[in-house]
């Protein structure tokens, strides 16, 4: 019988060793050989897991979508202003009887969804005979309203004067008065014609007001 010797028993061994090796190392073939794919390491993993979950929150939020104001806040509520004078400021002439008797300007913010029109009641509670109506309008399309002029198919009432339309402030001498400016935002359209009085819109109004905003000038004295 024919024996191994040690040293060659070893070497062989060594050698098989070092194949098993090289096998090992070579295993995993890249797409450019036509082998399967190679598994992906944790950092590719989880790379991709996050730039998936990035794709959906953008989706879901719709990019450049405000979810509210400024920093997250809620959206401003709705508010009427006139860039004819400040908060509290002084009417200008041509918006009074001693000018062109012109109607004012006013600007609004923030339309609710629900507003269908506008209404606005322009009074004077500083009248020597109790509350003054100067302007009553209704039926106003939702945005800006310029000066002398309002928007096709508003509809404008009978102010304390008896006559249709705007009249402008007029204290007796003397006198400085405070004149408010009420806007509505209306979820209707307001069935009265032009020759209804304050009274008769107000009652329209009830159970139609979604909002409604206050803005004041004064007259000075003259």
């Amino acid at each position: 019988m024919t024996h191994s010797h040690p040293h060659r028993r070893h070497l062989i061994a060594s050698l098989a060793a070092l194949a098993l090796l090289l096998a090992a190392c070579g295993g995993g073939t890249s797409e450019g050989d036509g082998g399967t794919e190679a598994t992906p390491s944790a950092e590719a993993t989880a790379a991709a897991t996050a730039d998936a979950t990035a794709t959906a929150t953008t989706d879901a939020g719709g990019a450049g979508t405000p979810t509210g104001g400024p920093g997250g806040m809620p959206p401003a509520p709705f508010a009427v202003t006139s860039a004819a004078f400040e908060p509290g400021g002084a009417i200008p002439v041509e918006f009074t009887c001693d000018g062109a008797d012109t109607s004012l300007p006013l600007e609004f913010t923030r339309f609710d969804a629900r507003t269908q029109t506008l209404a606005v009641i322009f009074e004077d509670p500083d009248a020597p005979g109790g509350t003054f109506v100067h302007w009553t309008a209704w039926n106003i399309p939702p945005g800006n309203i310029e000066a002398g002029a309002l928007p096709s198919g508003a509809v404008e009432g009978v102010n304390d004067t008896g006559a249709t339309g705007y009249a402008g402030p007029c204290p007796p001498e003397g006198q400085s008065h405070r004149y408010i400016v009420t806007a509505y935002e209306v979820d209707t359209t307001i069935a009265l014609g032009e020759f209804a009085i304050v009274d008769e819109l107000r009652a329209a109004l009830e159970g139609h007001i979604v909002s409604e905003a206050r803005y004041e000038g004064v007259y000075p004295a003259r």
